[in-house]
């Protein structure tokens, strides 16, 4: 980093960052699928059952943060700006349709049930999408000097500030980070 003073310091560097999500809801389709359902069999007395997103993103973290240091301890603020170099969202859904039916055997309506299992994928290309400063980050660490240098452990936030990727999804991540100083 660069040394504004004796405690407070700049620092940056590129980081490759790689995430997969998955999330599940049950009756209410959005996001990038919503037109594929309203395509299908889907009426108005359609129910949208379980639906699955996988999200897989790789990409570059670039941080800008702040760090203030206490003998031991320190502190860093800052934000990350993220260009990805994968993306890909893939959706699967059922759709349960309902409509009633005349029997001619029977002279009776029945109700007659037709579900149809509806998968898309879609990927975009690497370095479309740039989100500058859209992270928040938030870290302390301690400094375990050892006989040839120290050891730190830095437990660390990455907040969003705004909706992140080609698709506008707010995600977050933590961890601790483990460096050893020579």
């Amino acid at each position: 980093g660069y040394m504004l003073s004796d405690r407070i310091s700049v620092n940056s560097g590129v980081l490759l960052a790689n995430h997969d999500m998955n999330t599940q809801t049950t009756g209410v389709l959005e996001g990038f699928m919503k037109a594929e359902a309203d395509n299908s069999i889907r009426e108005d007395n359609a129910y949208v059952g379980n639906t699955d997103t996988q999200i897989q993103l790789i990409g570059l973290d670039i941080p800008l943060n702040v760090q203030i240091n206490f003998d031991r301890f320190f502190i860093s603020t800052g934000v990350s700006s993220l260009v990805y170099l994968k993306q890909k969202y893939t959706e699967d859904f059922y759709v349960e349709n309902t409509s009633s039916v005349f029997n001619s055997e029977t002279n009776k309506y029945e109700t007659l049930y037709m579900y149809e299992n509806v998968s898309n994928s879609k990927s975009e290309d690497a370095f479309r999408t740039f989100d500058f400063a859209k992270l928040l980050n938030i870290s302390f660490g301690y400094k375990l000097p050892l006989k040839k240098g120290s050891l730190i452990f830095e437990p660390y936030a990455k907040i969003p500030t705004g909706n992140l990727t080609s698709y506008d999804i707010s995600y977050g991540y933590g961890g601790l980070v483990l460096k050893y100083r020579f």
